[in-house]
């Protein structure tokens, strides 16, 4: 399995971001003089609603796939849609893009969440363009 000492595990107040570490460069800002490191190459981010953990083999797979997941705590349809709003009010945080969004469902049994979990997201941010979830597995 893959080093995953990198991938870190961001807690919010709905779940967890699991954030596997960014490529960065080095900006200089002129006034006052400032040199800061900003992460590059942004990258998708997957919302997996139902029994998903943020195990090593999902670190791995964050990792070696360019993706962010956002693991909600439950499946309320309402707590999906608050950790679409942590992930794309934090986008340059945790590093993804604003356009590339994907509600997944952890298994077969949680469709029906997911479905409904973009229907609320679409509830907080009309502008949004989401596929219809498909079930994920690592």
């Amino acid at each position: 399995m893959a080093d995953v000492s990198d991938v870190e595990l961001v807690e919010f107040d709905d779940g967890v971001a699991v954030v596997p570490a960014s490529e960065m460069k080095q900006i200089v800002i002129p006034s006052p003089p400032t040199v800061t490191m900003v992460p590059t190459n942004p990258r998708p981010c997957y919302i997996v609603v139902g029994p998903f953990e943020a195990s090593d083999q999902a670190k791995a797979y964050a990792k070696e796939n360019k993706v962010v997941f956002v693991i909600p705590k439950d499946t309320h349809p309402e707590t999906i849609a608050n950790a679409y709003t942590y992930a794309k009010k934090n986008a340059s945080k945790i590093n993804v893009k604003k356009s590339e969004f994907f509600v997944k469902a952890a298994d077969e049994a949680s469709m029906d969440a997911a479905s409904e979990g973009v229907e609320s997201i679409y509830d907080v941010d009309d502008s949004v363009e989401l596929d219809d979830p498909e079930v994920f597995s690592l």
